[in-house]
């Protein structure tokens, strides 16, 4: 079952895998011809992807899957292994940030997968699909959500504003499941990469001058009580996108996503792009 070597090669920065080897759950069942170490590396690689344990009927699939494919291809078996293990242990070792960018892509290349992929159905079990732009390769998932709701959560403490109340994730999904495709093209990328781009934005805001994270809160807490929780969510979305990309062409982040200073922060504030938080 090296299905691993067609999801791994998708992306550029092709190195994703366990970021907590834990969630997992146990390995599948010893196999006698010895790839029960790679049914369990992939077994973790897609609890990473899907963001939660596999089942122990899963887990079982992926063995069954895995002892086939040994039989048909030993040696292609062998050094998918030996690249799931290296992405596992490559993971382990990034920045929350890195690790964010990493599974969001490699959860469009699962969705990008045909339909029968068995990967792909156990991805999908655990990582429901939301709303997917085959055309543009962009993709909202129910993890999309989850994170959005985090950013909002986050966001709303800095304004001393209502945070997401327990409705907040169904109404996205309601919303973006009937509106995204009319929504404006760059806001249906920032929605889409959203799970990528709000750790870079909470890193740089944890890096600035605080009195002027606070002046920008008292600016900006009026503006946000004006308007209703969809669109203070559609804003944010805005704000993450506009966030991470400035930080790109400012060299804040670059190649595993190394932040920069306060002092690059303190750019982008006075250049507006997060003083617009709300505009």
């Amino acid at each position: 079952m090296h299905v691993p070597s067609r999801l791994l090669c998708c992306a550029g920065v092709a190195v994703f895998a366990l970021a907590a080897a834990a969630a997992a759950g146990p390995a599948p069942a010893a196999q006698s011809d010895g790839t029960a170490a790679y049914a369990a590396d992939f077994c973790r690689l897609l609890a990473f992807i899907g963001g939660s344990p596999l089942t122990p009927d899963e887990q079982r699939r992926v063995g069954d899957r895995t002892a086939a494919d040994f039989r048909s291809d030993p040696s292609g078996v062998a050094k998918a292994d030996e690249q799931t293990r290296a992405f596992l242990d490559k993971i382990a070792h990034d920045p929350p940030d890195a690790v964010a960018d990493r599974r969001e892509a490699f959860r469009l290349s699962v969705e990008l997968l045909p339909d029968a992929d068995p990967g792909r159905a156990i991805v999908e079990a655990h990582d429901p699909t939301v709303v997917f732009d085959r055309a543009h390769k962009r993709l909202v998932t129910e993890r999309t959500l989850a994170e959005l709701s985090r950013a909002y959560a986050w966001v709303s403490k800095l304004l001393d504003t209502p945070g997401p109340d327990a409705g907040f994730i169904a109404a996205e999904r309601t919303f973006l499941k009937a509106q995204y495709a009319a929504l404006p093209d760059a806001r249906q990328d920032a929605l889409a990469h959203v799970e990528r781009n709000y750790p870079v934005t909470v890193d740089l805001v944890a890096r600035a001058d605080k009195a002027k994270i606070a002046a920008w809160a008292e600016r900006s807490r009026p503006i946000a009580l004006g308007l209703d929780p969809q669109q203070r969510s559609l804003k944010l979305a805005d704000m993450l996108a506009e966030t991470y990309t400035a930080a790109l062409d400012d060299q804040i982040v670059r190649n595993s996503l190394m932040l920069g200073s306060a002092a690059n922060f303190n750019m982008l504030y006075h250049s507006g792009y997060v003083s617009g938080i709300y505009r």
